[in-house]
């Protein structure tokens, strides 16, 4: 028994991917920020294009209203810093058939500079199958 709980964990540690941080964005109020997620499928030289589109419109009682626009959708989310819901999860390409987990592309809220009314906004990404890329579009602060 001990055997196969060792086993599994094992399978499940080689299975899981790691979140790769792309960027950290300090955002002003209403700063649209624009990301074409490429992903590639079986035509290797034409990926397939779809815009992600997010900002912050209101700080208040240390939550971020967050809008966010995907495929077609609009969202909004109150994000807050300590919470359990500090974040906006997307599933960019789903499992289907594979073995592997689904890439999944993570918007996650940091903190709130309250001298400067900034917010900064960790983009995360998780792609076990090398299939995405992202092209930030625009020039956004970043925190080094």
């Amino acid at each position: 028994m001990k055997f196969f709980l060792l086993l599994a964990l094992l399978c499940s540690h080689l299975l899981s991917a790691e979140w790769r941080l792309d960027r950290t964005l300090v955002l002003k109020k209403d700063e649209l920020v624009r990301v074409m997620v490429l992903s590639q499928g079986e035509d290797q030289d034409n990926p397939t294009r779809r815009l992600l589109e997010f900002r912050w419109t209101l700080f208040q009682n240390k939550g971020l209203v967050f809008f966010t626009g995907f495929d077609g959708f609009m969202k909004q989310n109150v994000l807050y810093p300590k919470y359990p819901n500090q974040s906006i999860r997307l599933e960019l390409i789903s499992k289907g058939a594979s073995f592997l987990p689904p890439s999944v592309l993570l918007i996650k809220f940091v903190k709130f500079d309250y001298e400067t009314r900034k917010a900064y906004i960790e983009v995360l990404l998780r792609d076990p199958r090398g299939l995405i890329d992202l092209k930030f579009i625009g020039k956004y602060e970043e925190k080094l």
